[in-house]
C-alpha cells in the first residue's frame, strides 16, 4: 500500500504499484495506492494495485485492478483498469471492464468498456460491448453512443446507436439521431429526432444470396457467348477436299 500526501504541493513522479495483501482478489480495494487531497501527481501510475485518487493526478493509470477517483479527485489522462469508479472528474479517455460515474462524477473523452452505468455528466464517444444503463441523475452529451442494450432513465443528446435493445423508462429522455433493432419506451419516455433501423445482421444475411445470384448470372452470360462462339465456327467450317 501506498500513500502519497503532505505539505507538498506538487510531486512529480512515476509510480510502479504492488500489492501488498495476501488475499487473491480481482478487486481489492483494501490493497491500494492513494493518492490524498492536496497531492499532485505527474506522471505514469503503472501495476497491480488498486488506485484511489483524492488529489490531482495528470499523466495516465494504468493496472490491473480498481481505480476510484474520489469527489476531490481529478485525472488528466487516460485510465486502463478493470473497473473504473468516479465521483471525482476525469479529462481523458477510458478503456475497462466496468465503468461507474456516480452523481458527481464528471467525464470529457472517450469511454470503451464491457458494462457502463453513468449517474453523472458525461461528455464524448461512449461505446459499450454489452449494456450501457444512464441512471435518473445521467446526463450524457455523446458523439456517439453504443451497445447492445441501452437503457435510458436520465437524458441522452446525441448519436444513439442500439444493436439489439434500446429502453427508455418513465423519465428518460433522448434526442438526437437514433439507430436501433428494438426499441420499449414507458409511459412518460421522451424521443426527439430521427430514428432508423440497425440492419447489419440483415445486410450480412442478404449479401451472400446475391453474390450467388450474380455468380449465376455471369456464369450464363458465359455459356450463352460459348454456345454463340460455336455456331459460328459451325456457320463457316467447311469440308477440307479429298486427297
Amino acid at each position: 500500500m501506498a500513500f502519497f500526501g503532505g505539505n507538498k504541493d506538487t510531486e512529480t513522479t512515476t509510480v510502479t504499484t504492488t500489492p501488498t495483501s495476501k488475499k487473491k482478489s480481482g478487486n481489492n480495494i483494501n490493497s491500494a495506492t492513494i493518492i490524498t487531497t492536496g497531492t499532485e501527481v505527474l506522471g505514469t501510475i503503472k501495476g497491480s494495485d488498486s488506485v484511489h485518487i483524492d488529489g490531482v493526478v495528470k499523466g495516465d493509470v494504468i493496472v490491473n485492478n480498481m481505480v476510484v477517483i474520489g469527489k476531490s479527485g481529478l485525472v488528466d489522462g487516460t485510465i486502463r483498469a478493470q473497473r473504473v469508479m468516479i465521483s471525482g472528474t476525469l479529462d481523458g479517455s477510458i478503456i475497462c471492464d466496468d465503468l461507474e460515474v456516480m452523481q458527481s462524477g464528471k467525464v470529457r473523452n472517450e469511454i470503451n468498456a464491457s458494462v457502463i452505468i453513468l449517474d453523472g455528466e458525461v461528455e464524448g464517444d461512449i461505446v459499450a460491448e454489452r449494456s450501457i444503463h444512464v441512471t435518473n441523475n445521467g446526463k450524457v452529451k455523446a458523439q456517439r453512443i453504443m451497445s447492445q442494450k441501452v437503457m435510458v432513465d436520465g437524458s441522452i443528446l446525441g448519436e444513439v446507436v442500439a444493436t439489439e435493445l434500446l429502453e427508455i423508462g418513465p423519465k428518460g429522455y433522448v434526442e438526437g439521431n437514433i439507430t436501433v433493432k428494438n426499441i420499449k419506451t414507458h409511459e412518460g419516455g421522451r424521443i426527439i429526432g430521427s430514428m432508423a433501423t440497425y440492419m447489419e445482421a440483415i445486410k450480412e444475411t442478404i449479401q451472400e444470396p446475391q453474390q450467388l445470384e450474380d455468380k449465376t448470372e455471369i456464369d450464363e452470360d458465359a455459356k450463352i457467348d460459348e454456345k454463340d462462339v460455336q455456331e459460328e465456327k459451325d456457320e463457316f467450317s467447311f469440308d477440307k477436299p479429298a486427297k
